[in-house]
């Protein structure tokens, strides 16, 4: 039987993974910490460990007789730079020294970054994996800064790198906002140009991280992937209020407006000594009109194809919402 050893594994995307892989008869072993919520995870019949990604001292016997690593732990905010590299980028180097050690067994380090390492479409065209990576956040820049270290290790290590676009689906509370929102009658919509984006259904994305960690094609190299690879981001919002059967309104947000929300947020944050992922960083990023990807490459190298139609996902999304009571 193979094993994975799995980094984030209690978070939204690493739960859907763990069941993913248990589905494939793949003996799964979870990094996790001593404070970790496993309510998605319990029902598992998996191998929890507790470690440290901090130290390397605690990663050696974990990833001992694993086959493949999946690398999804890491910070999506932060206060400053310094702790986005540790949590991002220490923590990955930690995880690839440790694996070292186990050369002979491991088939696969698949490290998860994010389409915020390569940055927005300047032009409209769907950014490649070819394009010049031009990150606009101190998020972006340490999950790129990540894979620069992952690639380092590509002449030890048989790594691939993979970077989904906007993530949604069941337990996903980031997108569980736009379902409020619709709820209660209204279509936020963020200044008055066009905004474009990628999306990634939760369930595609696992598929296709457990393909690209499978694929003999996949070595050495890096991939987006995506449900839908351009859309609306008004049209997003009309198919889930269609999806939720809710009649809303649109109301335009002032970029101003939400930049000076974020410097409030951002301030406050610092006080109560809590990051905040609505700060300054996520202005940057607001106010691109194209955050978009081509997964293509995908689909020929590692025959990457979305199962659900965004229609489908979205509706998946909203009646698991309701079933728990969220919505």
């Amino acid at each position: 039987m193979k094993t994975a050893l799995v980094t984030g594994a209690n978070g939204f995307i690493g739960s859907h993974l763990l069941e993913a892989l248990c589905r494939e008869k793949i003996h799964v072993r979870c990094l996790v910490r001593n404070t970790s919520d496993l309510r998605w995870i319990q029902h598992l019949n998996i191998e929890v460990i507790h470690a440290d990604l901090g130290n390397i001292d605690t990663l050696l016997k974990p990833v001992q007789d694993s086959n493949m690593i999946f690398h999804l732990a890491g910070a999506t905010k932060a206060f400053d730079q310094k702790a986005f590299h540790a949590a991002n980028v220490v923590a990955t180097k930690n995880l690839l020294e440790a694996a070292l050690s186990n050369q002979s067994n491991l088939k696969r380090f698949l490290f998860v970054s994010s389409q915020a390492a390569s940055g927005p479409s300047q032009d409209g065209t769907p950014v490649k994996e070819s394009d010049a990576s031009h990150p606009l956040t101190l998020y972006g820049k340490s999950k790129l800064d990540a894979e620069r270290v992952v690639l380092s290790y590509a002449d030890r290590l048989p790594v691939t790198i993979a970077r989904p676009p906007s993530v949604f689906g069941p337990r996903d509370r980031d997108m569980l906002k736009i379902f409020k929102a619709i709820k209660f009658g209204t279509k936020p919509v963020l200044g008055w140009k066009p905004q474009y984006a990628s999306f990634i259904f939760v369930e595609d994305l696992v598929n296709g991280l457990i393909q690209a960690a499978e694929s003999d094609q996949s070595i050495g190299k890096t991939y987006f992937l995506a449900t839908e690879q351009k859309i609306n981001l008004e049209h997003f919002n009309n198919i889930v209020a269609e999806v939720m059967g809710k009649k809303a309104f649109k109301i335009h947000i002032p970029i101003w407006m939400f930049a000076a929300i974020a410097l409030i947020r951002e301030a406050v944050s610092r006080i109560t000594h809590k990051p905040d992922i609505i700060n300054w960083d996520k202005v940057k990023e607001f106010r691109e009109r194209f955050w978009i990807c081509d997964s293509s490459q995908a689909g020929k190298e590692i025959q990457f194809k979305p199962s659900y139609d965004l229609n489908t996902a979205i509706k998946r999304t909203y009646d698991w919402y309701v079933q728990q009571g969220w919505l």
